[in-house]
């Protein structure tokens, strides 16, 4: 179960003191970097999270004794490793995806048909900004 209660994940059940938790901010992100985007390394890691390599050694070291990433030597660079979402991480993010999922379903099930018309053409013009800023 994922309980995001206090602006934490807890790996099963509701948030407890006495069970091992994943900060949502940083160390849910990183690892959402790694579970969507693949194994990579610190660095970009950090770049991507936009944080200083120092404050993602702490986030992957937490993530690491949460059993949420692994961590490998790379083969090219002694000086380098690679990091990578575990199944653990990976189910972990899944089911967080999936209740996120459902709750917006349910709640775009609520709208009166004109909203949701309205809404359809607001993503119509959000996409048409996207493409346009890439």
């Amino acid at each position: 179960m994922v309980c995001t209660r206090r602006r934490s994940i807890c790996c099963a059940g509701p948030v407890n003191k006495n069970r091992r938790q994943v900060r949502v901010r940083r160390d849910y992100t990183a690892l959402s970097v790694l579970v969507f985007g693949g194994q990579t390394t610190l660095g970009r890691l950090a770049a991507a999270e936009q944080v200083k390599p120092p404050t993602m050694s702490r986030i992957v070291a937490g993530l690491k004794h949460s059993g949420l990433v692994h961590i490998e030597a790379d083969m090219r660079d002694a000086r380098r490793v690679q990091i990578a979402a575990t199944a653990k991480g990976v189910r972990l993010l899944q089911k967080a995806r999936q209740r996120r999922i459902a709750h917006l379903a349910k709640q775009l099930g609520r709208l009166r048909s004109e909203d949701l018309r309205a809404l359809a053409k607001a993503v119509q013009v959000l996409e048409k900004t996207i493409r346009d800023w890439r």
